[in-house]
């Protein structure tokens, strides 16, 4: 890759786009009236450092939309893939804007369309977690104020939860164990850890429930009605949760083809700035297309070549004499 015609003209700011720029660069144009178009294109954008600028920050952080919209389309997005494409698609006015304002028709042309899907980005943004965990049944999916079901479920999680703050407190100050933890694990659940100086003091209803080399971990009739209910509630939570989330994924696979085809036009809108780049960068040329048998060229730099030092640039002359 480094030392190619593709590490040296890259400057695009997105995967589409870069993936883009190579079949482009392996299946160029021949039809000089698509070469002229887009030609054009880069030399409006070239002109204007300030709406190049802005178009390369409004492109910056862009996930993979291309393969965000397969993921999509297969129903294979976790809750982060959605909001990664809600965040992309939260950059398409921005991006519209620019390309309208260049009065290019091929840039005009590839910003059709790019905010259509404004009310899918709207709901995946009301619906899911700003930071939502990779696991889909690990609960903490949706927003509060999405789902009044799950905004009880987890009320009642957090009470729970405070209940156990509120025993290991109280144990403390009962049997005088400054140490004493109410903890729990996946393998035996909430329980009561006592440290083997204090074993003497521990209630004669408390069942042990692990012995360990410092201490022991018991339970009481008590603590394992509070870990039912927790648990309970804690498993509904989830499901409920992955539910709902099944039915906004299902909703946004029916925009898969749109997100695929905006996708298409933001990695063209990106190969079109990564070529404005370079030759602002480079001080470039738009060649004359002149559809004569004329290759005339002076002062020509190896695109590849021309960043070592001590390149020397060449005049090209080719026509049908020679």
């Amino acid at each position: 890759y480094d030392g190619s015609l593709l590490s040296s003209l890259n400057r695009c700011r997105t995967a589409m786009g870069r993936r883009l720029l190579k079949t482009w660069l392996l299946q160029p144009l021949a039809d000089p009236t698509a070469i002229e178009t887009r030609h054009k294109a880069v030399g409006t954008l070239a002109r204007s450092a300030r709406r190049l600028d802005g178009l390369r920050t409004s492109l910056k952080g862009i996930r993979d939309m291309e393969r965000l919209a397969t993921q999509l389309a297969y129903q294979r997005s976790n809750a982060r893939d959605l909001v990664a494409t809600a965040h992309a698609l939260e950059r398409m006015p921005a991006i519209t804007q620019w390309c309208l304002d260049s009065q290019d028709a091929l840039l005009m042309h590839l910003s059709k369309d790019l905010s259509s899907l404004g009310e899918m980005t709207s709901m995946i943004q009301a619906t899911l977690a700003d930071a939502p965990p990779l696991g889909l049944r690990d609960g903490g999916l949706l927003k509060s104020g999405v789902d009044e079901e799950v905004d009880e479920l987890r009320a009642a999680t957090g009470e729970g939860k405070a209940w156990f703050s509120n025993l290991e407190r109280q144990l403390r100050e009962e049997l005088g164990i400054p140490s004493l933890k109410v903890k729990n694990n996946r393998q035996i659940g909430w329980f009561i850890e006592v440290t083997q100086s204090h074993l003497d003091k521990v209630p004669e209803d408390w069942r042990r429930k692990q012995q360990l080399t410092n201490g022991s971990r018991y339970t009481t009739e008590a603590l394992v009605e509070r870990d039912d209910l927790l648990l309970s509630a804690d498993s509904k939570l989830k499901e409920l949760e992955y539910r709902r989330f099944l039915e906004l994924r299902a909703y946004c696979a029916q925009h898969a083809t749109a997100l695929a085809e905006i996708a298409r036009r933001v990695a063209a809108i990106d190969v079109l700035q990564c070529f404005a780049s370079v030759s602002r960068e480079r001080q470039w040329t738009k060649p004359e297309m002149k559809g004569k048998n004329i290759i005339q060229l002076e002062d020509a730099r190896h695109p590849v070549l021309e960043v070592q030092q001590g390149y020397v640039p060449n005049a090209v002359s080719i026509n049908n004499k020679r």
